[in-house]
């Protein structure tokens, strides 16, 4: 049997900043990137800004690993981010991914 991996402190689990599929970009709003260091940007759509991902996935930002990290940007991070629910089915779908 499996155990999943349940997060007591969601700032050190990092699943949901990690996109192995590098499907998905986390947009930056115009006020936001002005808080965000611009070497951490690209081009998104509509003009707008999104966080870059390193060649395994994982947001620019993100420091350490799976379940041994931190965000370096995390009191300046972007709305999606701020959003993004401990717990919520995204959350389980994000150490999923990282599990199996």
């Amino acid at each position: 049997m499996v155990e999943l991996y349940s997060p007591s402190d969601c700032q050190s689990c990092g699943a949901c900043c990690i996109n192995k599929k590098n499907d998905k970009l986390i947009e930056v709003g115009l006020q936001e990137s002005k808080m965000i260091p611009g070497e951490m940007l690209q081009k998104g759509v509509k003009k707008r800004y999104a966080m870059k991902q390193n060649q395994d996935g994982s947001c620019i930002a993100l420091r350490g690993k799976f379940k041994s990290c931190y965000c370096s940007i995390y009191y300046f991070r972007p709305k999606a981010c701020r959003e993004f629910k401990k717990d919520s089915a995204s959350c389980y779908s994000s150490i999923c991914e990282q599990v199996f």
